[in-house]
């Protein structure tokens, strides 16, 4: 599970797949944006975002440790882009 700069713990949410602060995600809500903050996916009510303990255990088994698995792909992404750039 992903940290932002404060050390807040976010979360990954198995219907929009993006990790996002669960006060962002509430946040949202009682606004009444019915999207993800980060992905712009559509959710529905708070019932699609409880945890879900076979989702979390998929994810955990492809991806044992998911926050250096997240950073390498940052790490790919800002090289691509550099080379997108340079050319």
């Amino acid at each position: 599970m992903s940290r932002v700069p404060g050390g807040a713990p976010e979360r990954r949410f198995n219907r929009v797949l993006a990790s996002v602060l669960p006060e962002c995600m509430e946040r949202c809500l009682r606004q009444g944006k019915k999207e993800c903050p980060s992905c712009r996916r559509h959710v529905a009510t708070r019932r699609s975002l409880r945890r879900d303990a076979n989702f979390d255990a998929i994810i955990h088994a492809l991806f044992p440790d998911l926050d250096l698995y997240e950073r390498e792909q940052e790490a790919t992404l800002a090289s691509l882009d550099h080379e997108e750039k340079r050319a």
